[in-house]
């Protein structure tokens, strides 16, 4: 594996003091307060659409989380059509998610490190043609029960496809605790952003962050923003 630095994208390590990041650490700390108080600490980070930002977004907040005193995280790329984590993680991984779906292959061949402290990763893994009949399977689902067993207070984090193109999201959704949304601010037609929220269901949305929001010059500037939904 190459070192995280050379991809100037990881703004979480490249980058600590700088106020991007510190709005990482200020969406780590309400994810850290909303669950605070349950095991409940599996993530799916999805977008209406495509180029909004969510996989960045869960790099970079997976960075984030890991780097607290505590918290450990696994992240996950569960999007099996268009994989990037592994690039941006810049690691050429033997096996991912859908070769141990598709496989007798076990978690210690799957689950990589990351050259950030208490951060691992399963990238997706071979390109497959059947993805959504993939992560509705038993053992996607057993595979989820035994990870949050594994290490009960670790965080699992799962970059997934966008909701409108592909169906994909909504299985993972049933699979998990909570869901955060990423919206590219001031680019992504609210009707589809209405449209996928109200698909998806509101139960388990955690929050929102609105990427690339602009501020008025004379407020800070910054290109994260969470809110609880």
């Amino acid at each position: 594996m190459t070192d995280l630095r050379a991809d100037n994208r990881l703004i979480s390590i490249l980058d600590k003091n700088s106020f991007i990041a510190e709005q990482y650490r200020s969406i780590r700390a309400k994810i850290l307060l909303s669950t605070e108080s349950s095991y409940k600490k599996t993530i799916l980070v999805t977008s209406s659409v495509p180029k909004e930002g969510k996989t960045l977004t869960a790099a970079n907040l997976s960075i984030s989380i890991a780097q607290g005193m505590q918290e450990k995280v696994l992240l996950i790329d569960s999007d099996l059509r268009q994989p990037t984590l592994h690039k941006i993680f810049q690691i050429t991984p033997l096996n991912g998610l859908s070769d141990y779906l598709t496989h007798d292959l076990h978690l210690e061949e799957v689950i990589l490190p990351t050259h950030v402290e208490k951060l691992s990763i399963i990238p997706a893994g071979s390109l497959v043609s059947n993805p959504f009949e993939l992560l509705a399977t038993e053992k996607m689902s057993s595979l989820i029960m035994e990870l949050r067993a594994q290490v009960p207070d670790r965080f699992i984090i799962f970059d997934s496809p966008p909701l409108i193109p592909v169906s994909d999201t909504m299985i993972l959704a049933k699979m998990v605790d909570w869901t955060i949304f990423v919206i590219l601010a001031g680019q992504t037609p609210r009707d589809l952003v209405a449209k996928a929220l109200t698909s998806y269901g509101r139960n388990n949305i955690l929050g929102v962050i609105l990427n690339r929001l602009e501020v008025p010059p004379n407020e800070y500037s910054y290109s994260k923003y969470y809110y609880r939904y």
